[in-house]
C-alpha cells in the first residue's frame, strides 16, 4: 500500500470518468477481529482521497464494517468500509477463519447533481464447512448460514458439524457486526 500511488490511482480514475471508486487493500493481521492501526489508517487516507467504497482482507477474520461521511472538496459525502469479509473459503482449523460474509453494495448515482447519493450495504452470513466426498477427496462447501438453519438439510450430511455449531457461528458473526 502506497498513499501516494492510492491517491494517483483515485485521480485518474475521476479524470476517465469514474462515477464510484471501489478500493480493494489486502491488508489486516491474520486472525485478528479487530482493523489494525495500519488497515483503519489506509481507510481514512483513502476516503479523504475520494474513494466511496474501502474493502479489505487478510486477517481471515470478520472485522466491523462503517459508513462514515467525510468532506472531500467541500462535499459532505458517505463512505463506506468492510475492513475484512473473512476467508470465504478455507482449509483452516481455527473458526474465524470458516465465519464469512457475502457483501452487496448498492450505489444510487444522480446523474443531474452528478453525485453518488447513497450507498446501502447489504450481507449474506456464510460458514464454510467441509467434508470427504465419495471419492475420499475432502471437498469445501460454503452455505448461507440463515438459509442452512432454516433448513439443514442443504448442509452435506458427510460433515462432522452439526446445527448447534452453525448457530454459534451466526451468533458469533452477529454479535461481532453489532
Amino acid at each position: 500500500y502506497s498513499k501516494e500511488r492510492m491517491e494517483q490511482d483515485v485521480a485518474t480514475a475521476r479524470s476517465l470518468g469514474a462515477k464510484v471508486i471501489v478500493m480493494y487493500l489486502h491488508d489486516g493481521v491474520e486472525k485478528d477481529i479487530k482493523p489494525s492501526r495500519r488497515q483503519t489508517a489506509a481507510a481514512n487516507e483513502a476516503a479523504e482521497a475520494g474513494v466511496d467504497a474501502i474493502i479489505m482482507s487478510h486477517s481471515h477474520s470478520i472485522e466491523p464494517m462503517e459508513k462514515r461521511t467525510v468532506t472531500v472538496d467541500g462535499v459532505e459525502k458517505t463512505v463506506f468500509i468492510a475492513y475484512s469479509l473473512g476467508n470465504f473459503m478455507s482449509s483452516a482449523i481455527h473458526s474465524e477463519s470458516l465465519n464469512n460474509i457475502i457483501l452487496n453494495l448498492d450505489f444510487s448515482y444522480d446523474l443531474d447533481q452528478d453525485r453518488l447519493t447513497s450507498i446501502n450495504a447489504s450481507y449474506v452470513l456464510t460458514y464454510t464447512y467441509n467434508y470427504y466426498n465419495d471419492n475420499k477427496i475432502m471437498t469445501f462447501s460454503v452455505v448461507p448460514l440463515q438459509q442452512a438453519l432454516a433448513d439443514f438439510s442443504m448442509v452435506d450430511a458427510r460433515t462432522r458439524y452439526k446445527q448447534d455449531r452453525f448457530q454459534a457461528a451466526y451468533d458469533k458473526i452477529l454479535k461481532r457486526l453489532g
